[in-house]
């Protein structure tokens, strides 16, 4: 049993339909369909989420059938997940899409069962993409805020109920200090406390899950406008860096989302890194979705190794410019 790499498509995002669905959807393992109905008994109930996406058909391996069949179906894992997390799946397969598919002459029900799982996939694709999910079956545990705690590695080799329910309460330890630091969060008693609960929550969650405190970093933008902490430049970064993507997915206005980066590259609150990345991540949307010989491409390539980057991203920004330089040549002629 291997682990499916496969390549997820942000833009599938668009596929976000407006709706609304009566009741809570649970599959035939216990998951919540729906994300959002997920969050609301977590809320409820103060439990973490634990987020499994899964691809049943076409999965090279048979990962997420195995895990399906051997342990999620298991009356060990339901009687430890019980009362302690709840549990939440969005399955890649034909067949939860085909559940999506309005049928024109089907009844009131029928549509609305449709749009339901329409609303539960765009959800479904907007966590992933979160999640930078890369493979599956794939495991995270998340706070009922919807703050990503970390990602569940496992050997999937020789994996049973026993064994992956220790692995989950190795995980499940975090959740717990996070749950703490996002109490300190809310019950502080001045600006100041508030503020550092929020760099310990920082601190603490995985790099590639920072995007999951978007609310906290504008949060913290309001508790220290003037930088008065030196720490504000990586909240300023999150908040450019979302809304850009939301312009290039969801608007596609590119133009706007290169001037999101831009306008705060020049910042001193921003530390070296950050400010490469504004121009890399410029020039990145002006190459995918504007044109391939933009000068503003070279341009803004040149700033971030102006820069002084370490070697290694010295040596991509060097890679990049170089090509790119041979591109605009190549279309000159």
């Amino acid at each position: 049993m291997k682990k499916t790499y496969a390549v997820i498509i942000s833009l599938i995002i668009c596929l976000l339909f407006a709706g609304c669905s009566k009741g809570y959807h649970i599959d035939e393992y216990g998951c919540y369909v729906s994300y959002s109905e997920a969050q609301k008994e977590a809320l409820k109930k103060k439990l973490p989420i634990l987020a499994i996406i899964t691809q049943e058909e076409g999965e090279q391996g048979g990962g997420s059938a195995f895990f399906l069949k051997n342990i999620l179906s298991s009356k060990e894992f339901k009687n430890q997940a019980k009362d302690k997390f709840v549990l939440y799946r969005m399955d890649c397969s034909q067949k939860t899409f085909q559940k999506s598919v309005i049928v024109e002459d089907g009844t009131k029900a029928q549509k609305e069962e449709n749009q339901f799982y329409s609303d539960a996939i765009g959800e479904g694709f907007e966590l992933i993409a979160t999640l930078a999910v890369e493979y599956t079956p794939f495991f995270a545990f998340i706070l009922p805020q919807g703050y990503v705690v970390n990602e569940i590695s496992y050997d999937e080799d020789k994996m049973d109920a026993q064994k992956f329910g220790a692995i989950l309460d190795y995980y499940y330890e975090e959740t717990k200090m996070s749950s703490h630091l996002v109490e300190l969060i809310e019950n502080a008693s001045s600006d100041s406390e508030k503020f550092t609960s929020i760099e310990s929550l920082y601190e603490t969650t995985p790099v590639k899950f920072h995007s999951s405190l978007i609310d906290l970093a504008r949060l913290a933008v309001t508790l220290d406008p003037e930088n008065k902490t030196g720490k504000i430049g990586k909240y300023v970064y999150m908040i450019a860096d979302s809304e850009a993507s939301e312009l290039c997915v969801q608007s596609h206005d590119y133009e706007a989302a290169v001037k999101k980066y831009l306008d705060i590259a020049e910042s001193d609150w921003l530390s070296k890194d950050e400010k490469i990345h504004c121009y890399y991540m410029a020039a990145y949307i002006l190459e995918r979705f504007v044109s391939i010989d933009d000068p503003r491409l070279l341009e803004y390539l040149n700033k971030a190794l102006s820069l002084n980057p370490d070697d290694d991203l010295k040596l991509f920004l060097e890679n990049g410019l170089e090509y790119f330089q041979n591109t605009v040549k190549t279309v000159e002629q």
